[in-house]
C-alpha cells in the first residue's frame, strides 16, 4: 500500500510536465516519478472507504458528472444522486431517472436528517458513524 502522506505531499509539489525539478518532491529520485505519483494515488482511491462528507463538500459537489450516496435519517439505505444548485437555500438532488421528481434538502438539517456519503456505505458502515447530537 502506497504511503498515503507521500503521494499528499507530492501532489501539493507537482508542476512537472514529464520530469521531476523539485528536490523536496519524495518522488524525486524516481525516473519516472509523475507516473509513479499517479500510480500510487489511484491505488489510494480505489482502497478509500466510504465515509460521510463535509456540509461544506457537498456544496461544492456540483460538478454533473458525480454521483453522492443520500442517506436520510431512518431510511434502510443510502441513494445515489447528482448534487444540484441550490434553488430558495435548499440544496437541489436529481436521480436522472425519467419522470423522477427533483429531491431538495435543507442545509441546516445535513447531519441532523440527512447526510452524503463519498460512495455507497454498507449497512453496518451507515450503522457505526453518529448522526448529530442536537436533534
Amino acid at each position: 500500500m502506497p504511503d498515503r502522506e507521500k503521494v499528499i505531499k507530492a501532489l501539493g509539489r507537482c508542476e512537472s510536465y514529464g520530469y521531476c525539478e523539485d528536490k523536496r518532491c519524495p518522488y524525486y529520485e524516481d525516473t519516472s516519478c509523475l507516473e509513479s505519483m499517479r500510480k500510487d494515488a489511484l491505488e489510494l482511491l480505489k482502497k478509500q472507504e466510504p465515509r460521510v462528507m463535509d456540509a461544506d463538500e457537498i456544496v461544492l459537489s456540483t460538478d454533473p458528472s458525480k454521483w453522492l450516496w443520500v442517506e436520510r435519517k431512518g431510511d434502510y439505505c443510502a441513494e445515489a444522486f447528482k448534487a444540484g444548485k441550490t434553488i430558495s437555500g435548499l440544496i437541489s438532488f436529481d436521480s436522472e431517472t425519467p419522470g423522477a421528481f427533483l429531491y431538495c434538502e435543507r442545509p441546516d438539517e445535513y447531519g441532523k436528517t440527512w447526510r452524503c456519503w463519498t460512495a455507497r456505505p454498507t449497512d453496518e458502515q451507515r450503522e457505526a458513524v453518529k448522526w448529530n447530537a442536537d436533534d
